[in-house]
């Protein structure tokens, strides 16, 4: 199972490094990495010419873009894996995430995967964990699932099958291409009308917290953008409840799916012995 990994760059030299590195660290060796860069000039393009030189498993593609959605449409339209992904220059996996990716993903039905969402601080200490494990496939279709209400399907951390990305019509994929915040919302929306995403309980991989975070800067833009693209907007104080009692459940069932997989583990040790 070969995974196809997308990191769109532009001026992304100060944690593009150590984005790379998490990429060349997987345990699963099957994958390739794709560096669609816009045109930086702060050093980017010397540090994937680096990595290339050492790992021919790494790409670069320069290339001006209309976005970072419109160099993944692209990049995703000419890419050939049995997996798609992308990872953001500042973000970071795990060295565990292709490896269960593909576990979870040989399973018959299995489409899309996710593990729980985290964060990393600046430095890239692995900061914080949400115990988030409830995918319910009708709230990601109907909107529910971003920031401003119930928690976004963190993007760090899911993997796809190129049959779900082939399955997109044309005007969906151009719709991909033309936003500049919300495009994973809209993407998990119209993946979640034909498949389950499958939650794995681990961390896959996580987002960077750093003082230039656009969703931070640009959160306004960013809800535009979701209720554009069919997102459910209600009052403050309504979605901050509904966000509480989701957080609650989907805590459960994520310590429900932990006691499942170490029960597992002990069964499979016990077998072994």
């Amino acid at each position: 199972m070969r995974f196809e990994v997308l990191t769109p760059v532009l001026n992304g030299a100060r944690f593009l490094d150590a984005a790379i590195a998490s990429v060349r660290a997987q345990t699963w060796s099957d994958w390739r990495l794709t560096v669609l860069d816009a045109g930086s000039t702060d050093g980017s393009v010397e540090i994937v010419e680096r990595h290339a030189a050492q790992d021919d498993r790494i790409r670069l593609q320069s290339e001006p873009d209309e976005g970072m959605y419109d160099a993944l449409r692209r990049g995703f339209d000419q890419r050939a894996g049995d997996v798609l992904c992308w990872l953001n220059s500042d973000d970071l996996y795990t060295p565990w995430a292709l490896d269960c990716a593909a576990q979870a993903l040989a399973k018959p039905g299995c489409a899309w995967v996710s593990g729980f969402p985290a964060h990393w601080d600046c430095e890239g200490r692995l900061a914080a964990i949400l115990p988030a494990g409830w995918s319910s496939r009708w709230l990601i279709n109907q909107g529910w699932r971003h920031d401003g209400l119930l928690g976004a399907v963190q993007q760090e951390s899911v993997f796809f099958k190129q049959s779900l990305w082939d399955a997109l019509s044309e005007p969906e994929k151009a719709r991909f291409a033309s936003l500049k915040l919300a495009g994973d919302f809209f993407l998990w929306k119209r993946f979640a009308r034909s498949a389950e995403l499958t939650m794995i309980p681990s961390v896959l991989g996580g987002f960077r917290v750093h003082d230039s975070n656009a969703s931070r800067l640009k959160a306004d833009a960013y809800a535009r953008e979701v209720r554009d693209c069919g997102g459910v907007q209600l009052p403050g104080a309504v979605a901050g409840i509904l966000r509480r009692i989701y957080d609650a459940a989907s805590s459960y069932i994520a310590l429900r799916a932990f006691r499942r997989a170490a029960a597992g583990l002990h069964a499979d040790l016990r077998e072994r012995s």
